[in-house]
């Protein structure tokens, strides 16, 4: 614990040695036990007498870090996170005069990213790529003025827009 105050302590005076603040309530700490040694001590870190806050997870460039490496979380928010993307461009994405190659073009480039993006460090599991997959889906149908009742098929909506699969582009 002394250890982690006086970390804190240098880091903090170094930023202020080059005209940098901490904000004290911007600023929060997560505690991950990795060896299970001394579970009941739970360090508690303060700057200037002020306790930290402790979070159980936080967002740190646009993805969720937590102590356990458990994804759904992380998945949900790029999920989230596309699902905005998408509507910020959905005046060209459902625009039925627009065409169709226009549309897999600004998917790709703009959406997708947004939905894989820190895919590569994910431990990926087959319900996770299903869930991406779902959201690809649906996006891309929307897209294109389909619905599910239509039974037209995803490789003919994927083949239309020129998209390839969510888990060719995660390998």
């Amino acid at each position: 614990m002394a250890e982690v105050q006086s970390d804190l302590i240098i880091w903090q005076k170094s930023l202020e040695r080059r005209g940098l603040r901490v904000n004290r309530e911007k600023t929060v700490y997560m505690y991950c036990n990795f060896s299970n040694a001394n579970a009941n001590v739970i360090p508690c870190p303060s700057i200037e007498g002020s306790p930290l806050k402790r979070v159980e997870e936080f967002k740190y460039l646009g993805s969720i870090v937590a102590p356990k490496a458990c994804i759904e979380r992380d998945i949900q928010n790029r999920t989230q996170t596309a699902w905005l993307k998408w509507r910020s461009l959905s005046g060209i994405l459902c625009d039925s005069r627009m065409p169709i190659k226009i549309k897999g073009n600004v998917y790709k480039r703009a959406v997708r990213p947004a939905l894989l993006y820190g895919s590569e460090c994910w431990p990926m599991r087959k319900t996770d790529e299903q869930k991406l997959h779902v959201t690809e889906m649906k996006m891309l149908r929307w897209s294109g003025g389909v619905s599910r009742t239509d039974k037209i098929r995803n490789d003919y909506i994927r083949g239309s827009f020129k998209v390839a699969m969510v888990h060719e582009k995660l390998r």
